[in-house]
C-alpha cells in the first residue's frame, strides 16, 4: 500500500503543478466529537465501525496508538483552483490525524463544484457573516481568520451569534509533506 500511495502521491503533485500534497484546513471551527456514519462510511473497507459519535481526543489516541492504521480513516481532499493548495473536506479526521501528528495515508482527490459547501466556506471571514469570533487560544492564527489555513480551532459550543470558545488547536505538522 505504500507504494502505491507514494505513486499517487507523485501523481497528485504533478496535476497540482508541484504544490506539496501537504492539505490545509478548509473551515473555520469543527466540533469536538464525530457524526453518526453516513452511507459514504459504511461502504468504505477498512473504516473504522467505532469512529461514529466518538469525541476527537479519543480517535487521535486510538491512531496515536495504532489502533487506527493511518491509512483507515481517508481524508477526502480538493485542490483550491483559486489558490492552488490542497484542502481537507473532512476536517474531523484530517484534525484528530495531526493532533496525533500521523499522516493520513489514504488521501482521496475530489471535484467540488463552486457552489459546493466545501468551495464556499474558504471564503467565510472570522467576524462576518454569522461566523465567529472565536475566543480562547488561537494558536498564532490572525484575527479576523480567514481560509484556507494550516490550524484548526475546536470549539464546543457555538452560540446562537456564531461565537465561541477555543479549547484546541490543531497544527498541520510540517512533516506532512
Amino acid at each position: 500500500m505504500h507504494a502505491t500511495f507514494v505513486q499517487t502521491k507523485l501523481e497528485l503533485r504533478a496535476f497540482s503543478k508541484g504544490e506539496p500534497l501537504r492539505p490545509l484546513f478548509g473551515q473555520q471551527r469543527i466540533a469536538p466529537g464525530f457524526q453518526t456514519f453516513n452511507i459514504n462510511q459504511e461502504q468504505l473497507p477498512g473504516f473504522p465501525g467505532d469512529l461514529a459519535n466518538s469525541t476527537l481526543a479519543t480517535v487521535q489516541t486510538r491512531i496515536q496508538q495504532g489502533t487506527y492504521s493511518p491509512d483507515q480513516i481517508p481524508i477526502r481532499i480538493f485542490l483550491h483552483g483559486v489558490q492552488q493548495k490542497w484542502i481537507a473536506a473532512n476536517n474531523r479526521g484530517y484534525t484528530a490525524h495531526c493532533l496525533a501528528g500521523v499522516r493520513p495515508l489514504r488521501m482521496l482527490p475530489t471535484i467540488f463544484e463552486p457552489t459546493d459547501i466545501e468551495i464556499t466556506r474558504l471564503q467565510e471571514v472570522e467576524g462576518e457573516n454569522g461566523i465567529g469570533p472565536w475566543t480562547g487560544m488561537r494558536g498564532n492564527e490572525p484575527n479576523p481568520r480567514r481560509l484556507p489555513s494550516e490550524r484548526m480551532f475546536v470549539v464546543p459550543i457555538v452560540n446562537a451569534a456564531g461565537s465561541g470558545a477555543i479549547t484546541s488547536v490543531a497544527s498541520v505538522p510540517v512533516n506532512f509533506v
